[in-house]
């Protein structure tokens, strides 16, 4: 059936971004734009295939006129946050990916990200604490519960982190022996 074949090719699409054939990457993914013209979300699946490419500036126009075209686009807001981070816009990509992580607390990625930027940044701390935001929403408890007590302990951290922390780790000792 025709929507399998081009899901194929998406798929082929992705096969061939992840074996770094950029070309042929974007070849592919733009025979199936040409098939569903108004999935705006494979312009950002394009701007992913260049930011993995190397070719921040593509990646970032494309990204801007996305989330231009729908700010409530979280993977595009996403995507345009980690193409600021990689550029060195790290303040402009931290405010980003607040947002996601605020319209999305749930999705670990988005911490790893913060972290990244703040041990970038030579703020271990911070970093430490996104790190353990990032484990507990992977589901890896022991390590989330490690670098939440570090973080919790940590004078460089923010007090509203360290709060934070604290909290996090009362709550998981209170399910804790519930099971």
């Amino acid at each position: 059936d025709l929507d399998t074949q081009r899901m194929a090719r998406f798929g082929l699409a992705l096969i061939e971004a992840e074996n770094r054939r950029f070309d042929q990457a974007l070849e592919q993914l733009a025979i199936v734009q040409g098939q569903y013209p108004n999935r705006t979300i494979l312009k950002v699946d394009q701007a992913v295939i260049l930011q993995m490419a190397g070719r921040f500036p593509e990646a970032k126009d494309i990204l801007e006129a996305s989330v231009r075209r729908d700010p409530a686009d979280l993977y595009g807001l996403f995507q345009l946050a980690r193409v600021e981070a990689a550029t060195g816009n790290t303040t402009r990509a931290e405010a980003l990916l607040q947002q996601v992580a605020q319209a999305m607390p749930e999705y670990p990625q988005v911490y790893f990200e913060l972290g990244q930027i703040e041990a970038n940044r030579g703020a271990a701390g911070k970093g430490i604490f996104y790190l353990a935001k990032y484990y507990l929403y992977q589901g890896r408890e022991d390590l989330a519960e490690n670098n939440l007590r570090r973080a919790s302990r940590d004078r460089s951290v923010p007090a509203a982190m360290r709060a934070e922390a604290k909290e996090i780790l009362a709550e998981l000792e209170h399910i804790n022996k519930e099971t």
